[in-house]
């Protein structure tokens, strides 16, 4: 899948594996933004049966993603310059 919010672009996939040491099924989702001169690599991971909850946060993660933002004041939240 792809997000495209100029300057931010976005790809993810999905994956299933057998977790060696429990040997339970574990669903990975990567994805790799950029916007600028920077990326991001974003990794999350979850168990069958919390399909609902990892769909809503990475609906919430994808929407309010933003990439190569300059921080002012990281205590304020403050931007120089809104990017992607």
């Amino acid at each position: 899948m792809r997000l495209f919010r100029p300057p931010l672009e976005a790809a993810w996939t999905e994956t299933r594996f057998i977790e060696p040491v429990y040997g339970k099924e574990v669903s990975t989702r990567i994805s790799v933004a950029r916007a600028d001169r920077t990326q991001a690599m974003l990794l999350m991971d979850y168990r069958p049966g919390n399909e609902l909850t990892a769909d809503s946060i990475w609906k919430i993660l994808m929407d309010s993603l933003a990439v190569g933002d300059f921080i002012e004041d990281p205590l304020s939240g403050r931007k120089v310059a809104k990017r992607g």
